[in-house]
């Protein structure tokens, strides 16, 4: 009986684990969609969350002072970001960069940011000899 209850208290244990980590696992995934298919969503995109990928239009970035504004761009979708957060921009962000942008749209044209990525490509090209 002893050899019973230590069985199945190992596989509770054991049960317990697996479930923690697939569920760690689940959550951890990052999914993003582009611009365009953002915008083929239509109303059913408006106030979910969202990562949207593109990249960020040139003249596009403005600050007025109640966050900072750009545009993002992909297979000829546009949408505006309006990106508002205490945490300060990447390094690397700037006009014609790669940009996901995680928030909720308030309408099918803006979306209201509260987290930004960005990475520049020239940043990590083999250096030319």
């Amino acid at each position: 009986m002893g050899r019973a209850k230590i069985a199945i208290g190992i596989a509770l244990i054991l049960a317990a684990f697996s479930w923690l980590a697939l569920s760690g696992f689940n959550a951890g995934k990052s999914y993003y969609k582009t611009v365009d298919e953002v915008k083929a969503m239509g109303t059913s995109a408006l106030g979910k969350p969202l990562r949207i990928a593109g990249i960020v239009a040139k003249g596009s970035i403005r600050d007025n002072g109640d966050g900072l504004w750009f545009t993002l761009e992909h297979n000829g979708s546009l949408i505006d970001v309006h990106y508002v957060s205490a945490n300060p921009l990447p390094d690397t962000f700037k006009e014609g960069v790669d940009a996901l942008a995680e928030g909720k749209l308030t309408s099918l044209e803006t979306l209201r940011a509260e987290k930004l990525q960005a990475k520049c490509a020239s940043k990590y090209e083999a250096e030319a000899k």
